[in-house]
């Protein structure tokens, strides 16, 4: 016996906003620590990969390139990027931009203020301790489904979407 599907039978609509993902851009954009919550606000009914990386860090260069990779493939199904460059020049983090062809909009946030940031992050469900690089994945409706010091897996995205 094989299940079989009624051909107009459709999936229950669930009333979550419409994912809207930021325009490609290699430009980043310097923000204050209170800008935050709303910028990743403005990511509410995508699933989101937050990434916490620094140009002074050696560690977060070699993530880049999957993070890229899991950004083109599935943005049109609604995977948005949140990048945080924890750093004081903006020129810099534009430069690293380029040369990782990373087109999704980067946040810069002073590193004054990163002591800061794990409790702004907290009040969205992430423990972020200063490591760097940091990686989350949050669903549509925001839960963390993946944290830590590597980007999430092709599957875990999947699975998300």
């Amino acid at each position: 016996n094989s299940l079989q599907w009624a051909p107009n039978l459709q999936r229950e609509v669930v009333d979550a906003p419409a994912c809207t993902v930021p325009a490609p851009t290699t430009r980043p954009v310097v923000i204050g620590l209170a800008d935050l919550s709303r910028r990743l606000q403005d990511l509410e009914g995508c699933v989101v990969v937050v990434e916490i990386w620094a140009t002074d860090c050696g560690a977060c260069q070699s993530p880049h390139a999957a993070v890229r990779t899991l950004s083109e493939t599935y943005q049109e199904e609604g995977l948005a990027l949140f990048q945080v460059a924890i750093d004081d020049d903006p020129e810099a983090v534009a430069q690293w931009l380029l040369r990782d062809r990373l087109r999704s909009p980067a946040l810069v946030l002073s590193a004054a203020v990163q002591s800061d940031l794990g409790p702004q992050l907290a009040r969205h469900g992430m423990s972020w301790d200063g490591t760097r690089p940091y990686f989350a994945l949050l669903s549509r409706p925001g839960a963390v489904l993946h944290s830590g010091s590597t980007p999430p897996t092709d599957a875990q995205v999947r699975r998300a979407l």
